[in-house]
């Protein structure tokens, strides 16, 4: 039965591989392409530790070990790479961030490929769990909110789950197999979870909440607080009849034409808003028009900073 259990979650992380491959090419017009490689990055380790340590014989339990603990250090990675997305940061982010913190979380293991400590047990004790805490809290945490919010908390759980067999206090009566084979199973939900959250739709709203639901669920709190903030800084600047809010965009007047003259406004704020984040294609999809204020106008490049 276990081993019916273990065939099975491999082919469903086999097959969240295909739909990591595919967001992939959904992410092309934003600066989330190297977030995208790290998730494929992941469930391939995933597929790897599973695959290797449930049906390759005489594997050494130390490079099962290696396996599924790297596994957990790379599944840190693109909740992470989320947060340097603003460009021109992005590039640079994942050499400067996510390398020194896949060698920090990973220096146990690193540890352990002395010829003479070949294949010994990984273990971590506080401080190595301590800092993935920290780190899943705040990758993972960063969804809390959006339309990916269940995904994302079961994706942290197995990360939990799949670290539990290395910690130096771990609790002997359960087998560090179970708790992997409960932490493949949580990250199976959690991408079930994800692409159902995908395919679901908001009630029809404006472009504008369109566009703003879309940022926040695909960048998370972070970004989309700040952004949210400048949209409202800009709004009271030009004194637009406008409220912005976690919702979105809340009109604070029914006359058309004063309506009209404000999305002029809006559309420019916007588009000068986002294009440290997405292509102006991603922003055209929404229904956002293009617009050209001219150089008199009100211009929110003050709000960059």
């Amino acid at each position: 039965m276990i081993r019916i259990l273990q065939a099975v979650i491999l082919l469903l992380l086999l097959r969240g591989l295909w739909f990591a491959w595919l967001a992939h090419g959904h992410l092309r017009l934003t600066t989330l392409t190297m977030a995208a490689k790290w998730t494929i990055a992941a469930i391939f380790m995933w597929c790897v530790a599973a695959g290797a340590s449930w049906f390759v014989s005489d594997i050494p339990a130390g490079v099962v070990d290696q396996l599924w603990y790297w596994t957990m250090v790379v599944s840190c990675c693109p909740p992470i790479a989320v947060l340097g997305a603003r460009s021109p940061t992005h590039r640079v982010w994942n050499y400067f961030i996510l390398m020194p913190l896949v060698a920090v979380l990973g220096w146990p293991a690193m540890t352990l490929w002395m010829p003479s400590d070949a294949w010994q047990p990984v273990e971590v004790g506080g401080p190595v769990l301590m800092a993935f805490g920290l780190v899943t809290v705040m990758g993972f945490g960063n969804f809390v909110g959006t339309r990916y919010t269940a995904a994302t908390f079961l994706a942290g759980l197995a990360v939990v789950a799949g670290l539990v067999p290395f910690a130096t206090f771990r609790p002997e009566s359960v087998a560090p197999d179970l708790w992997r084979i409960c932490s493949a199973t949580l990250i199976v939900l959690a991408g079930q979870a994800a692409i159902s959250a995908s395919k679901r739709q908001y009630a029809e709203e404006s472009p504008y909440t369109t566009i703003w639901n879309d940022f926040r669920d695909t960048f998370g709190l972070v970004w989309s607080v700040r952004i949210l903030e400048r949209l409202q800084e800009q709004g009271r600047r030009d004194q637009l009849p406008v409220e912005w809010s976690a919702e979105g965009l809340h009109w604070c007047t029914e006359d058309e034409s004063a309506r009209e003259a404000a999305e002029v406004k809006i559309s420019h704020t916007l588009r000068w808003l986002l294009r440290r984040f997405v292509e102006p294609e991603w922003i055209d999809a929404r229904g956002v028009p293009r617009v050209d204020l001219g150089a008199k106008e009100s211009d929110p490049s003050r709000l960059d900073s």
